[in-house]
């Protein structure tokens, strides 16, 4: 994804599935009902960078117009009830106002979508001092915002 700055690759091994499934108990198939495995949850240690893992992947910053300045706001979306409880709790256990709501959607085919949002000027920096990012996307709006400070 070059408009991003995102490069990937994809390696595929039977022992590194074996692994993320048997070791860390990482389903397998689609992920409606994922939840963090305990040899996460259970070492306050890791709960920064599980976060980051998942906001890097699957998470926004977003600066929205907002008074004539931008006002910055972090969201994850998930359609597993369980994921977005899991981080509403650990989210919390690092002190970070957060809220937690349910985006219903229009057709039975589709999921639910659980958001976890943060907002705030205050709340954005204690996010990125505590849990900070690696993905370049998210880094750049960071500095974008600063920047219109």
């Amino acid at each position: 994804m070059s408009s991003a700055g995102v490069y990937g690759f994809q390696k595929w091994s039977n022992n590194l599935v074996y692994f993320k499934n048997k070791i860390l108990h990482l389903p397998l198939g689609k992920k409606y009902n994922i939840s963090i495995p305990k040899v996460f949850t259970n070492k306050h240690d890791l709960i920064g960078s599980v976060i980051r893992g998942i906001f890097d992947t699957d998470g926004m910053l977003y600066l929205q117009p907002k008074y004539g300045r931008l006002y910055p706001r972090i969201e994850i979306s998930t359609i597993s009830k369980v994921l977005g409880l899991q981080l509403n709790k650990m989210i919390n256990q690092l002190n970070i106002r957060l809220t937690v709501y349910t985006s219903k959607r229009d057709s039975p085919q589709l999921f639910d979508v659980y958001k976890v949002s943060i907002r705030g000027c205050q709340m954005l920096d204690k996010w990125m001092e505590t849990i900070k990012s690696h993905n370049p996307k998210h880094a750049n709006k960071y500095k974008i915002f600063i920047k219109s400070l």
